[in-house]
């Protein structure tokens, strides 16, 4: 899952600054419960920038929550609820769940 945090062209040099400027120190944790119960916790703090963005059509600059290589869900996991929580109150551009599993 992950929220954007920042919209418009970012220089790759100074992403971690402007990570940093676009979360002002808050914390986003993601919570996610399967189908068969098995709750999972990850904070949102993976740094990912794309371009033509997927909620604003444009650079942004998104912090994303993940779950640890070697410890992706099986194929095929039903997700039963999504919740998401931050140390402060904050703005976002958009939230979006992306998977790498091209069988989602």
């Amino acid at each position: 899952m992950c929220f954007v945090v920042r919209s418009g062209a970012v220089d790759v040099h100074n992403m971690d600054a402007a990570f940093d400027e676009a979360l002002q120190g808050t914390e986003i944790q993601v919570h996610l419960t399967t189908s068969d119960g098995r709750s999972i916790d990850r904070p949102a703090k993976s740094e990912v920038l794309t371009s033509h963005g997927e909620i604003t059509g444009t650079d942004e600059l998104n912090a994303c929550a993940s779950v640890p290589l070697g410890n992706a869900l099986p194929g095929k996991t039903q997700v039963k609820s999504i919740s998401a929580s931050s140390s402060e109150p904050m703005a976002v551009f958009g939230v979006y769940w992306k998977s790498t599993d091209e069988a989602d």
